[in-house]
């Protein structure tokens, strides 16, 4: 589906409405606000004009703004499991417009030159420990955590102790995250930080952005991208499809 609609058109300017949040984190507020114009689209708004949708959720909008840096979506779809396949989440995955711009290209996005926002909206009501222990397999099935931990004594207890800060992090944080609730990692060449918006009860409005936590590790960062855009053994095959054509 995604290879042939990323395939139909060109950027453009669009114009469409969509929600402005105000949110907090650590003391310090900031606004999450969804673009009314948007210049730099990925091809994914030749058939989604007014962001992709699922099932259940609000829309996965096209561009968003989150901490005064203008993103684009790249990339999107569902993450299932078990062979009933139940839908647990929708992915997407934004690049800082800077990398539009520069005309990224899908081998260069391991490089971390740019910024990257994985947006990751329940489908379920779930909670954080649930999240948490769905990054952490995520993490840790990745074939470059593999091949990067069994390789590297040193590397390996850098990436263990990642993994035990993710844990500490989620851990840190109590509340459940209702359907339609979204955790946002922010992705560079720093490493992770995790943040939650959790959705009233209304299922529309939200509660203020919530800090999950900070993983200063870049090595984590690459891991977690791989994840999404390996093409090989990819978390969600969808994204990683709508990616490689967005931008190869």
């Amino acid at each position: 589906m995604f290879r042939q609609l990323f395939r139909l058109g060109t950027r453009r300017w669009i114009r469409y409405s969509v929600l402005t949040a105000s949110t907090i984190s650590a003391g310090i507020t900031f606004p999450i606000v969804f673009n009314d114009e948007i210049k730099n689209l990925s091809k994914l708004s030749i058939k989604y004009p007014d962001g992709v949708p699922f099932k259940d959720i609000d829309n996965v909008p096209l561009s968003l703004n989150f901490k005064d840096n203008d993103y684009t979506l790249l990339g999107a779809g569902t993450r299932e499991v078990s062979f009933l396949k139940f839908r647990v989440y929708a992915l997407g995955l934004y690049i800082e417009n800077k990398g539009i711009n520069n005309g990224i290209k899908f081998d260069e996005i391991l490089n971390l030159n740019y910024k990257y926002v994985a947006r990751v909206c329940a489908i379920r009501n779930t909670d954080l420990s649930h999240l948490r222990d769905g990054f952490v397999r995520t993490i840790k099935n990745n074939e470059l955590f593999k091949e990067l931990s069994s390789n590297n004594d040193e590397i390996d207890e850098k990436l263990s102790q990642a993994i035990d800060t993710l844990r500490l992090s989620f851990n840190s944080v109590h509340c459940k995250a209702p359907r339609n609730s979204r955790i946002y990692v922010e992705i560079d060449n720093k490493g992770l930080k995790f943040s939650i918006e959790v959705v009233n009860k209304d299922g529309k409005t939200f509660k203020p952005l919530m800090k999950i936590g900070d993983i200063e590790e870049p090595l984590m960062a690459k891991i977690l991208l791989h994840a999404y855009t390996d093409i090989n053994k990819p978390l969600i095959k969808d994204v990683q499809t709508s990616v490689y054509d967005s931008i190869n």
